[in-house]
């Protein structure tokens, strides 16, 4: 517990972890358990300009931004999207 102690009192740490336990929780405050998707998986986007679309993720950067292709206007797009704002289409 003590390494843990050092970590949880540097400055500005306990402000980033709350914040990131918080982007993990849903609309009733509970945390949900980390998403993880693959190249080819079918997605529904949750919040932004696209939510309520169906999109494909096309690939995985190496800092976690999820590509996404999607249908827009009859037109192929590529999109941006964190994980928080995506849901796997089952």
């Amino acid at each position: 517990t003590a390494p843990w102690r050092k970590i949880n009192s540097t400055y500005g740490v306990s402000k980033l972890v709350s914040l990131t336990l918080k982007l993990r929780c849903d609309a009733a405050g509970t945390i949900q358990a980390l998403k993880n998707f693959n190249t080819g998986d079918c997605v529904k986007i949750l919040s932004g300009p696209f939510a309520n679309f169906i999109a494909i993720v096309d690939s995985i950067d190496p800092v976690q931004r999820i590509w996404l292709l999607m249908d827009f206007m009859g037109q192929k797009s590529h999109v941006q999207a964190s994980k928080s704002q995506l849901q796997l289409k089952k």
